[in-house]
């Protein structure tokens, strides 16, 4: 019957240990690729073209191809940055009409149903009961 090595083993090397188990658990042994965070500047200059596109948000493939070259990233970085940021916008528009902006929401076809809390009725009734308007 044979054991496995222990760590007080002298033949076992700890170094390539800690190699082989690191390379086990690093993104690309398991098929996943990791998470790449652009630079401010690549952001900025997406954002730039975001901004003054806002009417229309859909880069061509040649704007794509354009701002690819210029921020270094690659085409379907570039095509996926922007199916993020057009998601993300629907969200800000949704915050902005719940703060009260509905006019925009509602030419754009959101509709949005915002609960008013009720408030306290203070004169004549008791301090739990809240008025029903």
């Amino acid at each position: 019957h044979q054991s496995s090595p222990s760590l007080k083993d002298p033949t076992l090397d700890t170094a390539t240990v800690d190699s082989e188990q690191q390379r086990a658990d690093s993104p690309q042994s398991q098929g996943k690729t990791q998470r790449q965070n652009f630079t401010p500047t690549q952001n900025r200059q997406l954002l730039k073209w975001f901004c003054e596109h806002s009417d229309k948000p859909y880069p061509t493939g040649e704007d794509t191809k354009a701002l690819s070259a210029l921020t270094g990233l690659n085409y379907a970085q570039v095509k996926k940055w922007f199916a993020n940021k057009r998601m993300r916008s629907k969200s800000t528009v949704a915050l902005t009409v719940a703060d009260g902006e509905v006019d925009d929401a509602a030419s754009d076809g959101v509709e949005l149903v915002i609960p008013v809390p009720a408030q306290p009725d203070w004169e004549g009734r008791g301090s739990d009961e809240r008025a029903v308007r």
